[in-house]
């Protein structure tokens, strides 16, 4: 059973069919401040890019515990935690609809989210790149 009282936040530039503007708020750019608030407040994120370079919104989705769900796509793939991938719209949708209603699942990848993004954490990173390149 769909989880009929869903609501969708988009940030950027995002068309909107009329008959979905009741669930689906559009929220243009905003702040980083404004951005955490909404992140904080949602249940899951929905990444549905077919390219990105890094895929740092994921990252941050998993700072706030957010379970997400993408398309497999090269930016995604580095992430082995807290993240559904799909390949197709259906099973993106379906994966959507079985994340919110899951509690377990839902939880374990929360979790999961939570722990993976430290391995993204800036010390760590910063230490990383000082020790290839020789910098220090």
């Amino acid at each position: 059973m769909p989880n009929r009282g869903a609501h969708f936040t988009f940030q950027g530039l995002t068309p909107c069919a009329p008959r979905l503007q009741k669930n689906v708020f559009l929220l243009g750019f905003m702040d980083n401040e404004a951005k955490y608030k909404i992140v904080k407040k949602s249940k899951i994120l929905l990444f549905p890019s077919s390219y990105e370079s890094w895929g740092i919104v994921v990252a941050e989705a998993f700072a706030c515990g957010l379970p997400v769900v993408a398309f497999d796509i090269a930016a995604t793939r580095k992430f082995k935690e807290g993240i559904v991938l799909v390949k197709d719209n259906k099973s993106y949708v379906d994966k959507i609809i079985v994340l919110l209603n899951d509690i377990v699942l839902y939880s374990r990848l929360s979790i999961a989210a939570r722990e993976s993004v430290k391995e993204y954490a800036w010390d760590k990173s910063a230490k990383a790149i000082l020790a290839k390149e020789d910098w220090a």
